[in-house]
């Protein structure tokens, strides 16, 4: 994360088997913001802390890249899309 006034980097995220299934990625914050989610090309979801930088899961849930990834605004659930046109919902 970087601080919007100063552009100083705040948390940086990663973990072995992440890569962006796009030649972009974004991330997603969990509704309360202390967790970062974002899809992988291995079908993978990855949650980072977002204070440590720490991986605290991935989730292998898809049979091809993941595309995008959100929260639901209450935090009970994840909704996922892959690449081969299939959206998962988690709870």
């Amino acid at each position: 994360f970087v601080d919007a006034s100063t552009l100083e980097v705040l948390t940086v995220m990663s973990a072995a088997g992440y890569r962006p299934s796009r030649n972009w990625a974004r991330a997603s914050l969990s509704p309360d913001e202390r967790f970062a989610m974002a899809g992988s090309i291995d079908g993978k979801l990855y949650v980072w802390d977002v204070n440590s930088g720490d991986l605290v899961r991935s989730l292998d849930v898809h049979k091809s890249p993941v595309c995008d990834a959100l929260w639901d605004p209450t935090g009970t659930r994840v909704y996922s899309a892959e690449k081969s046109r299939y959206i998962m919902i988690l709870q």
